[in-house]
């Protein structure tokens, strides 16, 4: 398989989730569970908002950058500010959980 397939397959992989990501989001602001309340939902999207702006505007552009050659400084750069998201994909990943688990105490009332 050519390099730019590997590519594009993990890129529109990627897309995929970050439109998943979004859309569970609002569907939790509009269809929230019972017991979960609305800020936690506000923060969830809060989240998919900086995952997706730090992806868009950060990780885009330096692996565009890349793809016309290794830069060290544009990897470190990517390297560097990657932490953004990997930090509001895991609070993201609690608020999930912090959410079910409101969800599930509130049903088993």
């Amino acid at each position: 398989m050519a390099v730019f397939q590997t590519t594009d397959l993990t890129a529109a992989s990627y897309s995929a989730a970050l439109f998943g990501l979004a859309a569970t989001a609002i569907l939790l602001l509009v269809q929230r569970p019972q017991g979960v309340s609305p800020s936690l939902a506000w923060i969830g999207v809060g989240l998919v908002a900086v995952i997706w702006a730090s992806t868009a505007f950060l990780q885009v552009p330096a692996h565009a950058r890349l793809s016309g050659g290794f830069d060290a400084e544009t990897a470190s750069t990517l390297v560097s500010t990657n932490w953004i998201r990997t930090v509001a994909w895991t609070a993201r990943g609690c608020v999930a959980l912090l959410m079910l688990d409101h969800a599930l105490r509130t049903a088993s009332r």
